[in-house]
């Protein structure tokens, strides 16, 4: 039962996760469960995004051919509507606008949503030529930045305006990510990470510690990059197994090879509490673990899914 995406909601005493038949919500302070989100098809949702308000919750829905976007309200777990869309490989609210959201997928495509129904698209357009594999706001809500396998990395404004071309020529760029400020940019390279200065675009580090997915801790002090490469010799998937923390000055390892001893399934996905106290991880097998910033390489609870589906409501720690 993969863990595909995590995400704190903003205070900070929740979170949710989307597995392969719906997503949950969870207390941050227990791993106990609250409520599920339900998908009526019992379809596979392999990313989720929170809006700033932390009223609804937005996951994205994978079917075979094709794909959407599911809707709920937070306050009564009910599906708001559903939004009939191509595969999509990221999601994220406005930090601003708790209505609006920025989606992106396949064939290059990027589009701006409004909610709760779901069924405003203020914006669509293709800002890139292949995958868009990443896209993020800044702080103030009013820009984006995107990344794609096409190695490009771009600067919009919200009416899909683009306003600068931020780099190109080093390969697909899997992921991309602000610090608090959005005054750095991390880049994500299946090879190396590079943080630039959002300012002036000047580099201010880069080291060869790749991967397919990273997270800023928002202090700033850690990046956390789960190691790749997401793809094998033969073709296939081949998951992540650490998790490399990055100081977030010099790009320097502070801590390597975290979850590799805890589970032999893949790692999935990562995200910091808001307020940078602890970083819950998902694995491939259906397991969560919450690690202290202040001891990042011990354990502190341990939560399985295969529970979850017995009892929602009230679940015991493990």
């Amino acid at each position: 039962m993969n863990i595909y995406d995590i995400k704190h909601f903003w205070k900070g005493t929740r979170f949710v996760f989307c597995h392969s038949v719906g997503a949950v919500i969870g207390n941050t302070a227990t791993l106990g469960i609250i409520n599920r989100l339900n998908d009526p098809n019992r379809r596979r949702i392999k990313h989720c995004a929170i809006s700033s308000d932390d009223k609804t919750v937005a996951g994205a829905v994978y079917v075979l051919h094709g794909g959407g976007i599911n809707i709920w309200d937070v306050d009564t777990y009910e599906l708001l509507s559903y939004l009939n869309c191509s595969h999509q490989l990221a999601l994220q609210f406005s930090p601003i606008n708790p209505n609006l959201f920025a989606t992106c997928g396949a064939r290059g495509q990027m589009s701006l949503i409004f909610t709760p129904t779901g069924t405003g698209i203020s914006k669509s357009w293709e800002g890139h030529s292949r995958l868009v594999t990443d896209v993020r706001f800044n702080k103030n809500g009013n820009e984006l930045v995107s990344c794609s396998s096409d190695g490009t990395a771009k600067h919009w404004d919200l009416n899909g305006n683009l306003l600068e071309v931020i780099t190109e020529g080093e390969g697909p760029i899997l992921s991309v990510v602000f610090n608090s400020d959005s005054s750095k940019l991390i880049l994500l390279y299946s090879e190396f990470t590079r943080c630039i200065s959002f300012l002036n675009r000047v580099e201010l580090w880069k080291t060869y510690q790749g991967g397919w997915k990273v997270e800023w801790e928002p202090q700033g002090r850690i990046v956390a990059v789960l190691d790749g490469p997401l793809w094998s010799r033969r073709g296939h998937i081949d998951l992540p197994s650490t998790i490399k923390m990055l100081d977030g000055d010099n790009g320097h390892i502070r801590l390597g090879d975290v979850g590799s001893s805890f589970m032999s399934q893949g790692l999935l996905s990562i995200n910091f509490h808001p307020k940078g106290s602890h970083l819950l991880i998902g694995y491939k097998d259906g397991t969560i673990i919450k690690i202290n910033q202040n001891q990042i390489e011990s354990v502190i609870m341990l939560y399985n899914i295969d529970y979850v589906k017995t009892k929602i409501k009230g679940a015991k720690k493990l």
